[in-house]
């Protein structure tokens, strides 16, 4: 009788040790043999989970091209489950973004904002308003239930002191009491203390350094408080995009120690991530700014050729893209060249009934010089 065949147990085997492998959670909280196991590049797959910060709130184009800027390869796919509206009702978003995240099969999961709504806010685990600094607690613990389900490399914040940011941005009831945030913190470090695939980026030393004006250090980098005071806008709770920047470096930075990511696969020079940030913010700026000419382009030549209302809406249509791309050159030089090739009567009227505000002084300046008399409006 046949000996049955060996091979096909010797490949399951292999097949067995490479998907333990690539199980995210390890037992020392780095990867055997020393590999990456959130991957590097081509195979590494980002989940990023959160609010505000994780959408890029103010701070375009965001987390998710900083995150790819401060790479040394562009990761294989990217998916962004956040919300500015995460504050309405945390359970429900939280629930159905985590959920998201989770069906995109992620390497890493980048949550640094997910949990701030599970202890700021105004609304408790049911919905209704927080009676009691209690209910704060109550919320961490669905939050951290809803993070459970990820065994892969998870990155999360921990509770800032956003006290300076209430009255403008937070509202009173949305902040929690000092001793309530050291409660949130010593839980949030006890739940990560027993689990070796998270790490806790600790937001709260960073936003008191940077209040203080104290200096922070990433890695062998040190940022005096003359720089760091650029990390924050003004409503001293979302970062800018230098802040993002550097706050992308310290996550890095966590995770290149915890072996999660190797040294090779990170950017370390802040100015070569802040180069390649802008170059995405270019091309993005580029992409919506002909995608609105196109959009005027089709409304004028809806309307009948040669009518005044042509005029008017071409007229307006370049006047709204020197407002929302001012660094633009052709909606001004159009602009002047439309106006230029009209008469002066016409021209002048053309300018009263179409406000002018967003077109920029040398604009402006060069439209009077075309119009004798007619007021460029805006001033």
């Amino acid at each position: 009788m046949a000996h049955p065949r060996r091979f096909p147990w010797a490949v399951l085997c292999v097949a067995l040790w490479l998907a333990a492998r690539n199980l995210c959670a390890a037992e020392d909280g780095r990867a055997p043999g020393g590999a990456v196991l959130a991957g590097a590049g081509a195979e590494e797959r980002i989940a990023i989970l959160g609010a505000s910060v994780s959408q890029g709130f103010g701070a375009p184009p965001g987390w998710r091209a900083v995150v790819d800027s401060s790479r040394a390869t562009v990761p294989k796919a990217r998916t962004v489950q956040a919300s500015v509206f995460f504050f309405n009702h945390p359970v429900g978003k939280g629930t159905a973004l985590a959920d998201a995240a989770r069906a995109f099969g992620p390497t890493l999961v980048l949550a640094i904002d997910y949990l701030f709504w599970f202890g700021y806010g105004a609304v408790d685990v049911e919905g209704k308003e927080i009676e009691s600094e209690d209910a704060r607690l109550r919320l961490l613990e669905r939050g951290l239930a809803l993070l459970e389900g990820f065994g892969c490399p998870l990155v999360v914040g921990d509770f800032p002191d956003a006290s300076a940011a209430v009255g403008g941005i937070l509202r009173a009831a949305q902040m929690p009491r000092a001793e309530t945030l050291e409660v949130l913190n010593a839980r949030l470090r006890g739940w990560a203390k027993g689990r070796t695939n998270v790490v806790v980026v600790p937001l709260a030393e960073w936003m008191r350094r940077i209040r203080a004006g104290e200096e922070v250090r990433i890695g062998e980098l040190s940022f005096g408080g003359d720089t760091t005071a650029g990390w924050l806008q003004a409503d001293r709770l979302h970062p800018t995009i230098d802040g993002l920047v550097a706050l992308a470096m310290l996550v890095n930075d966590r995770l290149v120690g915890r072996g999660f990511l190797n040294e090779g696969s990170v950017v370390r020079d802040p100015g070569v991530i802040g180069r390649r940030v802008a170059a995405v913010r270019r091309e993005e700026r580029q992409r919506l700014y002909d995608a609105t000419v196109e959009v005027w382009r089709r409304r004028v030549e809806a309307l009948p050729a040669g009518s005044r209302q042509r005029l008017e809406t071409r007229v307006q249509g370049w006047v709204q893209l020197c407002g929302s791309y001012p660094e633009q050159a052709a909606p001004g030089e159009e602009l002047v060249r439309l106006l230029g090739g009209l008469g002066k009567e016409e021209a002048a009227g053309l300018i009263r009934a179409v406000d002018l505000g967003a077109v920029p002084a040398e604009v402006r300046e060069r439209i009077r010089g075309l119009v004798s008399g007619a007021s460029a409006g805006g001033e």
